[in-house]
C-alpha cells in the first residue's frame, strides 16, 4: 500500500513538470491509475478522492491535446464528489465543482 501512495505522489510530481508534449502527463495518468487500483481496496476515502481529482486534471489536460476523453475526466471528478462534500471539505468541493464546470464547457 505504501508503494501505491508513493506512486500517487510520483503522479503529482509528473503532473507539475512544465514543458511541451504529453509524455509526463501520460506517465502521471498511469501512476494515478496504478495506485488507485490498490488504494480503492485498502486506502482511505480521502486519498482515493485526491487521486481521482488529480487524475481528472491530468485527463482534462490530455483531452485538450486529443490524448484522452473528456468524459473520463468528468467521471474521475464525479468519483471524488461523494468524499469531497461541501461540508467536510469545502475547498476541495469547490475545486472539483470548478473543474467539472470547465470540463463540461
Amino acid at each position: 500500500m505504501n508503494v501505491a501512495r508513493i506512486r500517487a505522489r510520483m503522479g503529482t510530481a509528473l503532473q507539475a513538470i512544465p514543458g511541451e508534449g504529453c509524455d509526463d502527463l501520460l506517465r502521471a495518468r498511469d501512476a494515478y491509475e496504478t495506485s488507485a487500483k490498490v488504494l480503492r481496496v485498502a486506502g482511505v476515502p480521502e486519498e482515493i478522492a485526491e487521486i481521482d481529482l488529480n487524475l481528472g486534471l491530468v485527463l482534462q489536460s490530455l483531452a485538450g491535446a486529443g490524448r484522452a476523453k473528456i468524459t473520463d475526466a468528468i467521471a474521475a471528478y464525479q468519483r471524488a464528489l461523494p468524499v469531497f462534500d461541501k461540508t467536510a471539505f469545502p475547498q476541495e468541493y469547490a475545486i472539483v465543482q470548478n473543474n467539472l464546470a470547465a470540463a463540461f464547457l
